[in-house]
C-alpha cells in the first residue's frame, strides 16, 4: 500500500521541526505546471522502435549489472564489462531514439 500513502493522513514522527509544513509549502509554491521539470509530465517514451535493444539491455543488466552492484565482481572490469554488454546490447540505439522522441515532446510544447 506504499503507492496509496498519503502524507496528508500521516502523523508527523517525534522529532520532526515545527517549521516542516511550512517548508513543505514553500518547496510546493515553486511547482508550477509546464515549468521546470514539470514540463516533461506529459512525455511517455515510445518503446516500440528498439524493443529487441530494450530486451537486449535488460538482460545484461540482470547479468552483468546486479552481481557488479552486490559486489560479487570485481569493481573495475566488471563495469567495463557490463559498459560494453550494453554497447553491444544496443544502449546507444535506444539513447539516441529517446532524446529524439524527448526532443520532439519539447518542441511540441513551444
Amino acid at each position: 500500500m506504499w503507492s496509496a500513502r498519503s502524507d496528508a493522513l500521516n502523523r508527523q514522527q517525534q522529532g520532526t521541526p515545527d517549521d516542516y509544513q511550512t517548508n513543505v509549502d514553500a518547496f510546493e509554491e515553486h511547482i508550477v505546471s509546464g515549468q521546470g521539470n514539470e514540463k516533461f509530465t506529459g512525455f511517455v517514451l515510445d518503446t516500440s522502435s528498439f524493443e529487441t535493444q530494450l530486451a537486449a539491455c535488460n538482460n545484461v543488466q540482470q547479468q552483468y549489472w546486479w552481481p557488479l552492484e552486490l559486489g560479487y565482481t570485481e569493481a573495475e572490469s566488471g563495469l567495463a564489462d557490463y559498459q560494453s554488454q550494453m554497447e553491444a546490447a544496443g544502449i546507444e540505439t535506444m539513447k539516441e531514439a529517446a532524446q529524439k522522441q524527448l526532443d520532439d515532446y519539447i518542441a511540441s510544447l513551444k
